[in-house]
C-alpha cells in the first residue's frame, strides 16, 4: 500500500532526511560523539578552512579540538 501524503508533509520528510544524512556523514568523517555533535554549533564551522573549530569547553577530553572537513561535506554543509 503507498501512502498518500500531502506534498508540504513529504516536503517535510525530505527535509528532516536531509538533516539526518549529513549528521551521520559528520559523524562519520569527524569521529565526533552523540554529545559533541549535539553542542555544535555553526558559529564552529569555518568553511574558508574546511574545518570544525571546537572549544574545549565542547569536547570531552577539555582541549580545543580543530576537526578537519571532507571537502564534499564541507560543500554540503554550506
Amino acid at each position: 500500500a503507498v501512502a498518500n501524503l500531502k506534498p508540504e508533509t513529504v516536503l517535510k520528510l525530505n527535509e528532516q532526511g536531509r538533516q539526518r544524512r549529513l549528521m551521520y556523514l559528520l559523524a562519520v568523517f569527524t569521529g565526533l560523539r552523540r554529545g559533541e555533535l549535539s553542542r555544535v554549533s555553526v558559529k564552529e564551522f569555518k568553511p574558508k578552512r574546511g574545518v570544525i573549530d571546537l572549544p574545549g569547553a565542547k569536547t570531552k577530553n577539555g582541549r580545543r579540538a580543530v576537526i578537519p572537513l571532507v571537502k564534499g561535506l564541507a560543500n554540503e554543509l554550506k
